[in-house]
């Protein structure tokens, strides 16, 4: 309990430090005619098509012998930038050119180091409201170890001015800390665990969670992967990328979200191996909704290692229909559906769930429930008409190996009448009886299981009435 009285005490005091600073320091900024850029920088700008006057505010260095230099730009048509520079062999380098990483508002960005008071190079970037006193928002940064990263955001009066300053601590990776004086959403101390992007170089603040219920619905763990032969690893890729995902490994596969599936390198991502130059990823794309699909290889970071996707194919069918998903884990939102007895090739397990590639229609791949697989080939009767056309079986015949099941019934409005009470299997070429099928289930199918002799590909199912009559008219072939 003193620990987290001790710790809200050092949030307040470093907020009130920090907006007191700002105030106190602040000052109408001059003409960018008054600040001595060097050459290597005022190149940059014109090569930008920014004009001298457009430079609101500039830090030479931040800190006393940093690398670093960072100014602010407003342009005639009313867009913030923040520039940073790094000092390399005695020239400056463009660091950073962002329009996103700033306050966002009306008014121009100002920028404050704060290397003095926090030990370490470290500036702020804000704008003030407009009446010369109160700071609306403003982002504190921070260098540590290579890059500059996010330590927090400070909001002034989001919901109301009287809504008190909200503070968001970004400075513990895969932590945000939301903290506030008077929060509208009545709950002051909060810690969510997920991912943020907080590196300077491609940090988007108009995505940036500003709400309670936007941090929960931002921020995502990775998920465990349940037991199966499909393993993760979590890779931190390189910030600002975006890849369009398909389902498999290859442009010609589906595409999710009605063809826009997309990944942000800027969140979490894992890798399950790649095949063909592409990589099977799973990420994010909401709180409750995950993604698994396929990018270009290509966009590994450099020196990130990963093998081949442990894939063991083998031919199945769908003993029952079910839709395919990308996200078995979370969502299960459907890519599509497939009918009973659609064949398939099985490629891998995970938990309850098989992972598989549909060739019927779209080249697609997707996750279906094991529970609905069968490594035999199905059989949907239904698409198995008489010579003449006519449907009149319903039910589902699989093949696996050296033996058939068969769970059949007349198909209502065929034309067969009640006094069918079993079905026989013959092999269509040799003529040898296979398998009778008579049990009956609550459904009204005949069920049974037999042993096929080796080169089979073809069965005659005959209707078989209540005195062992044949309905030979009305034999149906089923050939693999």
């Amino acid at each position: 309990m003193n620990l987290q009285k001790n710790h809200r005490a050092a949030l307040i005091s470093g907020m009130i430090l920090i907006l007191s600073m700002l105030m106190l320091l602040w000052a109408a900024p001059a003409g960018a005619e008054n600040f001595n850029l060097p050459q290597d920088i005022r190149d940059r700008l014109t090569k930008d098509g920014i004009a001298a006057g457009e430079v609101v505010s500039w830090i030479p260095r931040i800190g006393s012998s940093s690398e670093f230099s960072f100014l602010t730009v407003r342009t005639a048509k009313g867009k913030n930038y923040l520039y940073g520079f790094k000092e390399e062999k005695g020239s400056w380098k463009l660091y950073v050119k962002s329009e996103h990483a700033l306050p966002y508002g009306k008014m121009a960005v100002h920028l404050q180091d704060n290397s003095p008071w926090s030990g370490a190079p470290s500036f702020t970037t804000y704008y003030e409201a407009g009446n010369g006193e109160i700071m609306e928002m403003c982002c504190e940064w921070m260098y540590k170890g290579s890059a500059w990263k996010l330590q927090g955001v400070y909001h002034y009066g989001y919901y109301r001015p009287s809504a008190g300053i909200m503070f968001f601590d970004t400075s513990r990776e895969g932590r945000l800390h939301l903290w506030n004086t008077g929060w509208a959403e009545r709950e002051t101390d909060v810690w969510l665990e997920g991912t943020l992007e907080t590196d300077l170089r491609h940090f988007d603040l108009t995505v940036f969670p500003l709400t309670l219920q936007a941090a929960r619905d931002r921020m995502t763990v990775a998920p465990s992967i349940p037991t199966g032969t499909l393993s993760a690893e979590k890779i931190k890729f390189t910030g600002g990328k975006k890849y369009n995902v398909y389902t498999g490994p290859g442009e010609n596969y589906l595409r999710g979200a009605n063809g826009k599936a997309v990944v942000s390198t800027n969140d979490w991502i894992q890798v399950f191996g790649r095949e063909n130059g592409w990589i099977l990823i799973q990420y994010a794309i909401s709180r409750d909704h995950m993604r698994f699909g396929w990018i270009p290889e290509k966009a590994l970071p450099k020196g990130a290692s990963v093998g081949g996707v442990n894939f063991t194919t083998a031919a199945a069918s769908l003993s029952r229909a079910c839709v395919l998903t990308d996200d078995p884990l979370f969502s299960q939102t459907a890519l599509l559906s497939l009918p009973e007895g659609s064949r398939v090739t099985w490629l891998a397990t995970m938990g309850d769930w098989a992972y598989v590639e549909s060739t019927s229609g779209d080249l697609v791949r997707g996750f279906v429930p094991m529970s609905a697989l069968t490594t035999g080939t199905a059989f949907n009767l239904a698409n198995w008409p008489l010579t003449d056309g006519r449907a009149v079986l319903e039910g589902q015949m699989t093949v696996t190996g050296y033996t058939v099941s068969a769970r059949i019934r007349p198909m209502s409005g065929s034309g067969l009448p009640e006094s069918i009470t079993a079905f026989r299997l013959y092999d269509s070429f040799t003529g040898q009886l296979v398998l009778t099928v008579s049990m009956r289930d609550s459904a009204g199918y005949r069920m049974g299981t037999g042993a096929l002799t080796a080169g089979t590909t073809s069965l005659r199912i005959v209707p078989v009435d209540g005195s062992g009559n044949e309905w030979t008219d009305w034999a149906v072939e089923v050939e693999w």
